[in-house]
């Protein structure tokens, strides 16, 4: 269980690849405790590449470029790597890393003196919702940046997240449990049908900014 103080038993890496992550932080807090650098630089390697596929997409709905994303993300994942951990509970692992994970994107707008990215249309003319599975053309055609913005405005940082991965094209069960690992506050308790429940309440509050004038009410998440 996350937080409890085990006593170290060395375990290969496949042994490892198959905990839990609370386990596999229990495990972590267990080699610090026993001096094993070398085992505890092997389990927070594991945590932090399990979270890799999370990092790209949270840094991709902030910077454009996909080689700066790579760069970015490598930077993360580095920065977390050498980070002197230093609590036992796997939400304090993840939190470590979301404020890497924003430390390295302010640094990365304040070197380049860039503007942060707006939510948009993407470099190549297509909509961040083009892919979506849906028969509704309004969200299949082009979007238009304050619409999306607006719909946008009032999701917590979870929500936000459901709703990018879905307009990515990800099934609900993949984004389930991709927001789950991330460590968002509130992933724990993500699952499918929340996922879809997001992205139709998002639809309505998107319909609702696109034509302001109609009589669609939009919806928050609570």
């Amino acid at each position: 269980m996350s937080g409890e103080r085990l006593k170290f038993r060395k375990n290969s890496e496949h042994q490892l690849s198959q905990l839990s992550d609370n386990n596999l932080v229990a495990y972590l807090v267990a080699a610090r405790d026993d001096s094993q650098d070398g085992e505890v630089r092997v389990a927070t390697g594991m945590l932090v590449w399990r979270r890799h596929d999370v990092l790209v997409a949270l840094v991709r709905a902030k910077v454009d470029n996909d080689q700066d994303v790579e760069d970015i993300v490598q930077q993360i994942l580095e920065d977390t790597m050498k980070a002197a951990f230093r609590g036992v509970y796997a939400g304090e692992f993840f939190s470590l890393m979301k404020r890497i994970q924003e430390r390295r994107v302010a640094d990365f707008y304040a070197k380049k003196k860039r503007t942060p990215k707006q939510i948009g249309p993407y470099d190549d003319g297509s909509s961040p919702l083009d892919g979506v599975a849906d028969d509704d053309d309004l969200i299949a055609g082009s979007i238009a940046e304050a619409a999306l913005e607006t719909a946008l405005e009032g999701y917590s940082e979870r929500d936000q997240l459901v709703i990018r991965l879905k307009m990515d094209g990800h099934p609900a069960r993949a984004i389930a449990e991709r927001v789950e690992q991330s460590g968002v506050e509130g992933g724990a308790e993500m699952s499918p049908a929340n996922v879809d429940q997001i992205f139709s309440r998002f639809r309505k509050d998107f319909k609702a900014a696109y034509f302001p004038d109609d009589s669609v009410e939009p919806e928050r998440v609570s």
